[in-house]
């Protein structure tokens, strides 16, 4: 990048910027992390099925709710849930990889 460092509208001074809601992706209140809404975050589990397998050892679309939001009071953080197809995207976070989805994408709790 060459030329004069701009900040962008977001920064307000130092180290306090402006965020829009769709760019938070977890917040931390207290010691526990927390999706906002409408968002969770699920991690894959791995899949029963050894013989059939096409998704390198991951079970498709169920995996257990790790972060969750205030509105969501039907699961439970550690359940095993499902969810829609096509509705996950990967995050890195901790080291360990996570599909974030809407609250809408939760189907079924086992």
């Amino acid at each position: 990048m060459k030329g004069r460092q701009r900040s962008s509208w977001h920064h307000l001074i130092d180290d306090l910027f402006i965020a829009e809601p769709d760019q938070i992706y977890l917040f931390k209140r207290g010691e526990d992390w927390q999706a906002p809404y409408p968002f969770v975050f699920v991690r894959p589990i791995e899949s029963e099925d050894r013989m059939f397998n096409q998704t390198g050892g991951l079970e498709q679309m169920w995996g257990e709710l790790v972060y969750k939001n205030e509105k969501m009071d039907e699961v439970d953080q550690g359940d095993i849930v499902s969810y829609t197809p096509d509705c996950e995207y990967e995050f890195k976070i901790d080291d360990e990889i996570l599909y974030r989805m809407y609250n809408r994408n939760i189907c079924l709790k086992k």
